[in-house]
């Protein structure tokens, strides 16, 4: 029989992801309301930093995840230029999330700073550059606001199937609640 769903673990890391996602942009959103050099400045930095290196980790794990595991059938069947489309944006949102983590470890590096998890100090990519930070860090920008518009595109593109073409795009994605085996309901007493 085949399987409707993506198997719960699947599940949970499309999940997880898109939670990261959300704290890496509002982590560095809330980092520049505050002035340079403040400690909560740093604080929100220092997350966003931390945060981004978490999406690299569970994108690579996503990756082999995605790999090996069984990818449920759209039911109907889209056309084979949906099937390309989706194939498109699903490689540049992996790249994405590979790539902004990379640049935002190189826009550290090219101010000197290091970026130190559990107690190691991550690979230098590029040599303290302070010419080079703003460059950049424009790319670094640019990367996320491509990752945002992407997020967007795929949100809006599995609500379409849902509610427009009426599909399983969406509900293969959604967690399903466990359900208990059906009791057959005591009849009522008469006394």
């Amino acid at each position: 029989m085949e399987k409707k769903h993506y198997n719960p673990v699947t599940i949970f890391i499309h999940w997880l992801t898109l939670c990261v996602i959300v704290a890496v942009f509002a982590s560095i959103e809330i980092a520049i309301s505050f002035e340079r050099d403040s400690e909560t400045r740093d604080l929100f930095s220092n997350m966003h930093f931390y945060l981004g290196a978490t999406l690299f980790v569970i994108t690579l794990f996503r990756l082999v995840v995605k790999l090996t595991s069984h990818k449920p059938a759209i039911d109907p069947t889209p056309s084979k230029m949906q099937n390309r489309i989706t194939q498109i944006v699903h490689i540049a949102l992996y790249a994405l999330m590979l790539l902004i983590p990379i640049a935002g470890l190189a826009l550290l590096n090219s101010t000197g700073k290091p970026l130190i998890v559990f107690g190691q100090a991550l690979p230098t990519l590029v040599e303290t550059n302070r010419a080079l930070t703003a460059t950049i860090r424009e790319r670094h920008a640019l990367l996320g606001f491509t990752l945002l518009t992407l997020i967007a595109i795929h949100t809006a593109a599995a609500l379409f199937h849902h509610f427009i073409i009426k599909d399983n795009t969406l509900s293969r994605m959604m967690p399903r609640a466990k359900t208990k085996s059906a009791q057959p309901k005591a009849e009522p007493t008469v006394d």
